[in-house]
């Protein structure tokens, strides 16, 4: 039995609790560091589809206080989408630094304070047959969760899916509630394995509360905003310097 939990730690694709499973094969301190190495390399020699729009994102005179607030003065000049459906009102900005990509959603049909609120952003798209994305979700109580989904071959059988929690650890945000719901979160360019100048495939949502019946029980998901798809990207790129 012991030798069989060994195993089940030993697939290492994710930092599992206590720490990352350590490799020591140089210069890798373990199969996580190999693995943003990698999808590192493969983002950066990736490029838009010929005829896709690629969106530049503005850098900042200073980086935003991540408070969930969005102020006018520190979000000026960051790239603004407008999320479907439109007659929701949901604006995300996105921006960056030198060290930083900023997103925010201001969520004008978001007024609860209780329930399920969460602003989503999906990176890394398809970057691989083996890595499908990347992403970072905010909740309401500010906590910034980040996965990554990928798939392995299993022998003689279809290939397996794999995902990996908490990928990031310089990933930061912030959601407040002021009349309605706005979201702020950062995440570090070199972690998430963005590379300045070079074009990445890109979606963005935001869900409220779910849709329940008479007695309560779960019915649908509610979609307050959305950007691009898994199927049909955005593509943005952080301007060099």
């Amino acid at each position: 039995m012991q030798k069989e939990n060994q195993g089940r730690q030993d697939e290492g694709w994710s930092r599992l609790r206590g720490g990352p499973r350590r490799w020591y094969f140089p210069p890798w301190r373990n199969f996580e560091d190999w693995t943003k190495a990698a999808r590192r390399r493969l983002a950066a020699a990736r490029s838009a589809t010929a005829g896709q729009e690629v969106l530049d994102i503005p850098a900042l005179a200073a980086a935003p206080l991540l408070d969930g607030t969005i102020g006018e003065d520190e979000w000026r000049g960051a790239r603004r989408i407008a999320l479907t459906p439109l007659a929701l009102g949901t604006v995300a900005w996105i921006a960056s630094d030198e060290r930083y990509v900023y997103f925010a959603a201001d969520v004008p049909a978001d007024t609860t304070s209780e329930g399920f609120d969460q602003f989503r952003v999906w990176f890394h798209i398809g970057l691989s047959p083996w890595l499908d994305n990347e992403r970072a979700f905010l909740d309401r109580h500010s906590g910034v969760a980040s996965l990554r989904q990928t798939r392995f071959p299993w022998g003689d059988n279809p290939p397996r899916s794999r995902t990996d929690w908490h990928i990031y650890e310089r990933a930061r945000g912030a959601s407040a509630l002021s009349g309605h719901r706005r979201y702020e979160l950062a995440l570090d360019i070199v972690e998430a394995g963005i590379a300045p100048g070079v074009a990445f495939p890109l979606w963005l949502e935001v869900e409220g509360d779910p849709q329940r019946d008479a007695a309560g029980k779960f019915k649908a998901r509610t979609n307050l905003g959305r950007a691009g798809s898994h199927a049909a990207p955005l593509w943005l790129r952080i301007e060099p310097r």
